[in-house]
């Protein structure tokens, strides 16, 4: 049987994985509209994919510190 603290924790977890990529594609997508419209290619694009993969790292990684500090302590041994 699954544990259903650790399945709690699983949907959070899996969002904040999720938000990451969504921040690199926003990143992706804007850059390269950008390079497009002022005919920059490829700089704005790479500036814009690095700068949604900071971000959304910086989420993750605060989203997981929140995580641990609701951590109710040590899992327990079910077995």
């Amino acid at each position: 049987m699954l544990d259903p603290s650790g399945l709690r924790q699983f949907g959070p977890a899996t969002a904040l994985s999720i938000q990451l990529v969504v921040f690199v594609m926003i990143g992706l997508w804007a850059g390269g509209e950008l390079d497009k419209r002022f005919q920059t290619a490829p700089w704005l694009l790479l500036l814009f994919t690095f700068a949604g993969f900071v971000a959304g790292l910086a989420v993750m990684i605060r989203g997981f510190a929140r995580l641990q500090e609701n951590d109710d302590g040590p899992p327990t041994d079910s077995a």
